[in-house]
């Protein structure tokens, strides 16, 4: 159990920092989108 645990929380940590690398690349990519706009 308890090394389930730590695979988890390992996990997690690394979702955690996909998401706040991943957050500011979807704002350039949305800000790219809107300046390709006419």
């Amino acid at each position: 159990m308890a090394k389930q645990l730590q695979d988890f929380q390992a996990s997690g940590s690394k979702t955690l920092h996909l998401d706040r690398r991943s957050r500011p690349v979807r704002a350039k990519h949305s800000d790219n989108n809107l300046s390709l706009k006419p």
